[in-house]
This record gives structure tokens, sequence and C-alpha cells, in this order.
């Protein structure tokens, strides 16, 4: 932590964003414009506003996903000191679309943390360096710039973690002596404030003025975000663009998303019926794009019904194999890449007063036939299908920790796909997604 910011274990969601992996010789999306280079470092401006700076270094293990808002707490008004410290807590809390943001990542092992100062605040992922980790790092720092929940029941218990944060530095003798000096070098300024705001402030917040202060400054054209690390510019071309409506007063969300992709040497993998064994090639080409649409409605205070529904479109634009007989699969749909997906499901809050909150979740998933290889082999394609999830969470009101009971494919729907004739499962059989799963989860933060 560095002794003039507030850091916490934590970490951007837009209206409109590109996730941008690209050189200076790359055609690029339509809205983006190339800005200056130096260095290594290349930035470019999308048509919202959003700043991209890329800077690839191959010598690198990881990568690193950073997004500064142009916020902090010079930004706030009488009554909201502590808001933009305290907002920092809040956007890890979830989107409704994903779950608790610090569970997500910790999962995935990503290395996270956010901090507020007075006239920033920024969120950071390091990773182990995937195209996978680095979609999802991506995806979810779009989802949570205008998606985070900012509820009433988490600014409860996040509020006296931020006051336990409060009374540790009213205990450091060199944090104080700064304080109390930018106070009088700002007498009249909101840069002689602390941070973290007064405590009468964090206590009595508004949660409609804090939804006000998030919606105002957590947007694409206040914001900087920072690709470095190990990652391959001329891999992928990317962009998604998307849009959010509210309807009902507030009670029903639709957001929408397109996105693009195309890759180089995009790997995929068959079995040889003869030698009984994989054979994995790299299709020259592949393009992938497709829509994602996601709705939420409010159906009380504690009641909340989700759906979400994804159009896919993946091929082999170019797949050459490069042994005889040199077989042309182009234009070939990639594996496991159903054309159309969707979810449901029902959420419910139990409140336990002071002993914390009980969250309920059931969800129906249905997923449409796809291919199980890229050659498109007789016995491969696997039939649509539907799935009944459930989970049930515990979690105190200091939110420090939760523990959660959860189950997966309720019904034991059986889904198969067969290469060949052999025996049930046996050489060239498979089953794609698993039968009945459960287990528990226990989550901490340190």
């Amino acid at each position: 932590m560095i002794a003039l910011s507030h850091s916490i274990r934590r970490v951007f969601a837009a209206v409109f964003f590109l996730a941008l992996c690209c050189n200076a010789q790359a055609a690029l999306p339509p809205g983006v414009s190339q800005g200056p280079s130096v260095e290594g470092i290349t930035e470019y401006g999308l048509a919202n506003g959003l700043r991209v700076l890329l800077f690839p270094d191959a010598s690198q293990a990881k990568t690193t996903v950073n997004i500064t808002y142009l916020v902090g707490s010079r930004m706030e008004n009488y009554g909201e000191t502590g808001m933009a410290h305290l907002l920092e807590h809040m956007v890890f809390k979830g989107t409704p679309s994903r779950g608790n943001l610090m569970s997500a990542m910790g999962q995935r092992g990503i290395d996270f943390n956010g901090t507020t100062w007075l006239d920033r605040t920024n969120y950071f992922e390091t990773f182990p360096a995937s195209d996978e980790n680095l979609d999802f790092a991506l995806a979810m720092e779009a989802d949570r710039m205008v998606n985070s929940l900012v509820a009433k029941k988490d600014l409860d218990s996040e509020m006296t973690v931020v006051r336990n944060e409060m009374e540790r530095n009213e205990n450091n003798a060199v944090r104080m002596l700064i304080q109390r000096t930018t106070a009088a070098a700002y007498d009249w300024h909101s840069y002689g404030k602390d941070t973290i705001g007064a405590r009468s402030d964090v206590e009595l917040v508004d949660i409609g003025r804090l939804q006000a202060f998030y919606r105002l400054y957590y947007q694409p054209d206040n914001a900087v975000l920072v690709v470095a690390g190990s990652f391959d510019p001329e891999k992928v071309l990317a962009y998604t663009v998307g849009s959010k409506n509210k309807f009902l007063n507030n009670h029903a969300v639709v957001n929408a998303e397109a996105f693009y992709y195309k890759y180089d040497n995009y790997q995929v993998s068959a079995r040889n019926l003869i030698t009984a064994q994989n054979q994995v090639f790299n299709a020259q080409k592949a393009q992938i794009y497709g829509l994602d649409l996601t709705t939420e409605l409010l159906l009380g205070d504690d009641d909340k019904l989700l759906f979400d529904g994804s159009y896919l479109n993946a091929k082999a634009t170019r797949l050459v194999l490069p042994v005889a007989p040199f077989a042309n699969f182009s234009g070939y749909d990639l594996p496991f890449a159903p054309r159309v997906s969707a979810r449901t499901s029902l959420q419910h809050s139990f409140h336990l007063g002071d002993k914390g909150t009980v969250e309920a979740e059931a969800s129906y998933r249905w997923i449409a036939g796809m291919w199980g290889v890229y050659n498109h082999l007789k016995g491969s394609f696997i039939p649509s299908h539907g799935f009944v999830d459930a989970a049930i969470t515990y979690r105190p009101p200091v939110q420090r920790w939760s523990i959660s009971l959860w189950g997966r494919n309720l019904g034991n729907t059986f889904t198969y796909q067969l290469i060949n004739g052999n025996a049930i499962p046996g050489p060239g059989a498979g089953f794609p997604d698993a039968p009945l799963t459960y287990g528990v989860r226990i989550t901490a933060a340190f």
C-alpha cells in the first residue's frame, strides 16, 4: 500500500467499451483513432471518449490491466467526503451479470487492488499472460464501469469496513501528520480533506447520492485504460459495443453488447480414428462475432429476475491441414460454439438483521446444439440440452468472508459425444458437460 492512498483488495463497465489489442499497422475498427506512440506505448482514442494505452512487452510472463477514473476526493461536495473511496469498495460487490468480483478474481489467481486519491481512482489486475485471462479482465472492467450494483445492503456492511480503516489511520502518527499538514496548506480547498472522509459523512452517506456520484464519474469519457505486459498486439483485434437502458422507473435494466474477434493461428484438435490419438492444428484464421443480451427485473427489495441470452457465430475462416491429404475445413463452425444459449435465474435475499444475509439463487440454462470437433466428424454433434443450477450463500454483517453451498446440473442431464463406435466411454468418446456436481465454496478477504 502507498502511504498517501487508501488501498483495498479490489478493482470497468462502459455504456460503450472497446478492448483493443492491435498495433499501428493493423486496421482499426470504426470509431477508433490512433494517437502518439512513445517508447513502445501507443495511445488510442474511442468515439465514446475512452483513452486506451497499449504497452506490449513479450519479455514478461504476466499481463496487467489498469483502469483509472479521473475522480477523487477533490470532486466531493459538502456532506459527501469519503464518497470516492467508499465507492471504490462498493464496485467490487458485483453487477447484475456477475457475482462478487473479488471471489471471481481470486478463483483465477489474479492479483488485484484499487486505490483512491485526490484526483483519481484506479483498479488493476495482474495475471499470468493468456487470452482467456485478458478477455476476462477486460470484460469484467467493462461491466463494472456502469453496471455495478451499488446496493443499500452492500453499503450497510461496507461502511463499517471503511470506518475500521479510518480508525486504523487515526492511530498512525505519520498519517495524521500528513493529514494535518495538508489541511493547513489547503484551508479552503478539497485537497485539504482526508481522502477517507469525515466519520459523520461516511456513517450517514445517502445511497441515492452515492449512486448519482457513481453514474456521473464512472463513464468511458472519464477513464484511461492501460494494458501492459505479455500480450500479442497482432493476434487479436477485438472490440465490443454495448448499450444500457433502464425502464419501469429503474426496476428493469436491459444491456446489449455486440462483439467481434479475429484470430490468427487459432488452435483446434480432432481425434485420428486410425491412430486413436488427438491431432492438434492451427486454423490459419478464425472469426468470432455475436450478441449478448442481459435483462434484470427487480421484483422487490429482495427479489431479482435475470435473463441472459447470446447469439454466437464462430468459424474457421481459413483452415487447411498442413499434412496430406491437405483437407480444407475453411468455413466450418468452431467446436463447442453453440449458435444460441440462454440462462434465466431468480435471486432472493433473506436479511437476518445484525446476523448477516442469506442469498439464494436458482437458475436454468439452455445450450443449442454444437459440434465437438472442428472437422464435424459423424457422431461429434452434441444436441441441445438444458441444466438446473442452484446456490445458497451466507454473508456476515462485515463481509470479509462468505460460505456457499452450490449445485450444478441438478437434474443430472446427460450430454455425450461419440466420435467412433468403440466402447462407451472409450477412444473418441467424451462428456462435454459435467454430471450432477455440488460443493462448498468459502471466500475470505485479508
